[in-house]
């Protein structure tokens, strides 16, 4: 079924390849971006369409991918305008093409990471026996009621799906990512506990209001018990960002908390700093309020995002944490304060001196961020400093 498949889309994306040829006798032709952009849309999503059927471990895929090399060189050509006797993988380079065995392991990995996030009662979930989720039965023929030779002999796509799914970042697990899905997630059943305070305008007296009432706040919360307040605030610096929160309760700063980290951007940071410091708020006993003052009211959303957004790994387990809190009680409150970085408020402004006079040398070169990797590479003056005689 699946060479079957292959080639009729392969037969498909090779004639859009060669009709594409006649776009170059236009008045002005395409530039090689557009030629590129078209090749990803019109060809590559048409001849991948259903890949998974002949792409696994211990298939026979020499004859597919030799198709696939055919094709791409055709494409590279087409985008370069180069002779036929050009080297492939020069042209693909010059082209910005990756080869298609890579192509199809980011493609093959991105497709893994979608059955993590399956319900219960999916049918592959019946089939499988180390995935994140608990089935109510398994199939007669599912992963564990196979012997070891009879997984040996057997070759399918549910085989790397199940070895995939072990090695899964335990942040991407279907625990914490159901909460984020409608119905569920923070907005749909607390909306109401997670009110967001800001001036109503840009105006001086907007501003002056806006801060007066929250120093009257945070004033009356350092009474309460039950109440808690915390001033968070992050920034980059040397390529190292900086987070840092002030935990106050009872008229005293009773914590200080910071962290480090390298390859991260600035909203990384603020959200951080909300991060360690909510997640800290949160383990303190008797707390029904939690006041929440930052600067970036813009990062303070993104903890509370439902979509799909770059931070998400990054807040998804405080947003497990949050939720948790929330189905305590009713009453149980996050205020989120925004505090304009322009006006002069001691609280906040001691954060900010901390972080501005936080110094940290790296004592060796690290991507990882908190919870997850960045694929950036790090600064060559950074380099520099750490190895001056390289």
């Amino acid at each position: 079924m699946g060479s079957s498949w292959f080639m009729t889309y392969t037969t498909k994306s090779l004639s859009t390849v060669k009709a594409m040829k006649l776009l170059d006798n236009s008045s002005r032709g395409l530039f090689p971006l557009h030629k590129c952009l078209l090749y990803h849309t019109c060809v590559l999503s048409i001849v991948l369409y259903g890949f998974q059927l002949w792409h696994y471990k211990n298939a026979p895929m020499k004859y597919h991918i030799h198709k696939l090399n055919k094709l791409q060189r055709r494409a590279a050509l087409w985008i370069t305008g180069t002779f036929k006797t050009s080297p492939s993988k020069g042209v693909k380079g010059i082209a910005g093409l990756i080869p298609i065995s890579l192509h199809l392991r980011k493609l093959s990995g991105q497709s893994y990471l979608r059955y993590s996030t399956i319900f219960s009662n999916h049918a592959i979930a019946s089939l499988l026996e180390h995935g994140h989720t608990q089935p109510s039965s398994l199939h007669k023929l599912a992963l564990p009621n196979l012997t070891t030779k009879q997984k040996a002999k057997l070759k399918s796509p549910i085989i790397d799906i199940d070895h995939h799914l072990i090695q899964t970042f335990p942040a991407f697990t279907t625990k914490p990512v159901r909460i984020f899905t409608p119905g569920l997630c923070l907005v749909d059943r607390f909306p109401s506990q997670f009110p967001f305070f800001f001036a109503s305008d840009k105006s001086d007296k907007s501003k002056t209001h806006h801060l007066n009432t929250l120093k009257n706040t945070f004033s009356s919360s350092l009474s309460s018990p039950s109440h808690t307040c915390i001033i968070a605030d992050g920034g980059v610096k040397n390529g190292t960002i900086t987070a840092i929160s002030h935990i106050w309760h009872a008229n005293t700063r009773i914590k200080r908390l910071q962290m480090h980290a390298m390859n991260a951007s600035s909203t990384e940071a603020k959200i951080m700093a909300m991060r360690i410091g909510l997640e800290f708020a949160l383990s303190i006993e008797d707390i029904k309020h939690i006041t929440l003052i930052t600067d970036s009211i813009h990062a303070a959303k993104k903890i509370f995002d439902t979509t799909i957004h770059p931070y998400q790994s990054l807040i998804t387990p405080l947003a497990t944490k949050i939720h948790e809190f929330f189905a305590k009680l009713a009453d149980h409150i996050i205020s989120i304060w925004h505090y304009p970085s322009n006006l002069k408020w001691k609280p906040h402004k001691d954060v900010d001196n901390d972080v501005k006079s936080s110094r940290v040398n790296p004592i060796f070169l690290s991507k990882e961020s908190w919870d997850f990797s960045k694929k950036t590479e790090c600064d060559n003056l950074l380099l520099e400093k750490i190895f001056p005689h390289f």
